[in-house]
């Protein structure tokens, strides 16, 4: 196991813990309490999380600034790689996104003519994204930054997976909990 997905795992392993305000109950029990040293923020899992999105998106930026795609551009262009077209809630779903964030980024790539932007014939609310000729030339040298940015890490092709569904794991678990917080404050 390498040196990310051990300390992911034991991140990960350890209790979930959260001081109450004096005089408040812990939601999580009478047990739950952070300690003074554990309650800093290099010891924060959200800010480990943060540091590598920041030091991840960064490296891509490099090589997709000389294929002319900000990181948002590029997994738009991922999801239509995958699919050739998609509607706008297709995007939105898979990019969890919103389509006020999205629309300003799919003008700037049917500007640039990589996507193209239409009403769907059998239902003109939808709106429907699709790769143009132009948009598909650039998926080779899109997968070279990718595979730049995989030599970045340093980490070897299991490493990446397991660090990568171990994410996807926590991320499922943490949306499964604010989408039952969500419900709870509407019921």
């Amino acid at each position: 196991m390498g040196l990310w997905m051990a300390a992911v795992a034991s991140l990960l392993a350890q209790p979930v813990t959260v001081a109450s305000p004096p005089g408040e109950g812990s939601r999580l029990g009478p047990m739950a309490r952070l300690e003074a040293t554990e309650f800093c923020l290099q010891d924060q899992l959200c800010f480990a999380a943060h540091s590598m999105s920041r030091a991840l998106t960064a490296s891509y930026r490099v090589g997709l600034d000389e294929i002319g795609l900000t990181y948002s551009q590029y997994l738009v262009m991922l999801v239509l790689w995958e699919q050739s077209a998609v509607t706008m809630g297709t995007l939105c779903d898979e990019l969890h996104s919103d389509s006020g964030t999205l629309s300003p980024l799919l003008q700037r790539l049917d500007q640039r003519g990589l996507v193209i932007r239409r009403r769907r014939v059998q239902d003109q609310r939808t709106l429907e994204i699709a790769l143009t000729v132009e948009g598909r030339r650039l998926y080779d040298r899109a997968r070279d930054v990718q595979a730049q940015v995989v030599l970045d890490t340093g980490l070897d092709p299991d490493e990446l997976a397991g660090l990568r569904d171990e994410l996807t794991r926590v991320t499922a678990r943490l949306r499964a909990r604010t989408a039952a917080t969500d419900q709870q404050e509407v019921g």
